[in-house]
């Protein structure tokens, strides 16, 4: 059911916690680690692993890109992993927006092949997160813009009413 926090979901399989490394909601390429075992089970939520050590080792620690391309090979999407890592990591939003960004479908195979170990989608989530925050703020900027400029218009259209009722009313002295 939607809301059941992982850790009765855990309980009922009864997982012996001591032995539990990682949480993981999603699966092995797509899924988010998650920290905490109260988080409740979402509409997205589609699987949930509870993996031992053994099962699900560290990763190994990042290592500078070497350019080798098996990224840009792996990636279904047909986009240029690499190229969106160094504008991710440069924070030139602009550019990982030109080479696609957005149709990322963060399905991990290209951090999966990488023989340098980059978690590339956390790169790209990251970027696109700030992405969505920048067309958020623009957003709410044009609106206030928008609602400014509306009411100088009521502002004109309501002193054009008051300036019609004073004419008529200096008419009417004259009738």
């Amino acid at each position: 059911r939607l809301g059941t926090p992982f850790a009765h979901l855990l309980r009922l399989a009864e997982l012996d916690e001591t032995v539990l490394e990682r949480l993981v909601m999603g699966g092995s390429m797509m899924g988010v680690a998650m920290d905490d075992a109260a988080v409740p089970v979402v509409k997205t939520t589609n699987c949930i692993l509870a993996a031992t050590a053994a099962e699900f080792p560290a990763p190994a620690p990042e290592q500078p890109c070497i350019r080798c391309g098996m990224c840009e090979v792996a990636c279904p999407a047909g986009l240029m992993p690499q190229q969106l890592y160094w504008y991710a990591r440069a924070q030139d939003l602009d550019a990982a927006r030109e080479h696609d960004i957005a149709d990322c479908i963060e399905c991990g195979a290209c951090a999966w092949v990488c023989p340098s170990n980059i978690p590339l989608v956390q790169y790209y989530r990251a970027s696109k997160a700030e992405i969505q925050q920048q067309r958020r703020d623009q957003f709410q900027r044009f609106k206030t813009e928008f609602r400014a400029v509306d009411h100088r218009h009521t502002d004109d259209r309501a002193n054009t009413v008051i300036v019609d009722q004073e004419r008529d009313q200096e008419f009417e002295q004259f009738a």
